[in-house]
């Protein structure tokens, strides 16, 4: 494979061998596009985006594995500076709030068409968003939060004062666990978890499970308490 001077540089992200495949074709027909990598993890994301230099990442893993989550920051502040498309098909929610919030250029669902998806390879690489309706009102939303002036401070770090059980409730929440599964994971009620988040947002100076999930991960919280 020559280095296409010329393309746009795409790393593939993908567990599935055949997935990966079905992409590099069609985006491989497009001359202005062309893969130059592919890894099936966080891990080997990470080593190919430092070795083939690509100008976008397209990347579908869950959303609700911490290694994720770490993946998308560390992926945008490599020194070349890739952009990074979301593949999925989740809608909506705090998953995909967290990853716009984490760094990524753009989310795409997987029900759209191949045209669609080599536009919006496109488009994030030109250093614009590419979202669908719905989360553009997220992304304003949080816009909106974010130049409030309750906002405007810096948290202190408070997790020296939580709780061993509220530090295992922290790190579940940073892998995407609701409050449901928080429950049954820790043989507890529905109303014990949320009296801890409660205790936890007010310890942490957090507003909802997004900017805690984003804290554990500056944190290092995002793991089990020893």
């Amino acid at each position: 494979m020559d280095d296409a001077p010329n393309c746009i540089r795409i790393l593939l992200v993908h567990k599935h061998r055949l997935f990966r495949d079905a992409l590099r074709c069609l985006i491989d027909a497009c001359p202005d596009l062309r893969v130059m990598g592919e890894a099936a993890g966080s891990s080997d994301a990470l080593t190919l985006a430092r070795s083939v230099r690509p100008h976008v990442v397209l990347l579908d893993l869950p959303l609700d594995d911490s290694a994720t989550l770490a993946l998308i920051p560390a992926l945008t502040l490599l020194e070349h500076n890739p952009r990074l498309l979301l593949l999925t098909s989740i809608n909506q929610g705090e998953p995909l709030r967290l990853a716009i919030r984490l760094g990524a250029a753009g989310v795409l669902h997987k029900a759209e068409s191949g045209a669609v998806l080599c536009k919006a390879l496109r488009c994030v690489h030109r250093g614009e968003l590419w979202l669908d309706r719905s989360m553009t009102a997220l992304v304003l939303q949080e816009f909106r939060q974010q130049h409030h002036p309750d906002h405007q401070t810096t948290k202190p770090n408070g997790s020296s004062s939580l709780s061993r059980r509220e530090r295992e409730i922290v790190a579940l929440v940073a892998h995407g666990l609701g409050t449901r599964k928080l429950a049954e994971q820790l043989h507890i009620s529905d109303k014990t978890v949320r009296n801890h988040l409660a205790s936890i947002y007010d310890k942490l100076k957090v507003s909802d499970r997004v900017e805690l999930a984003l804290y554990a991960i500056k944190h290092g919280l995002n793991q089990p308490a020893p």
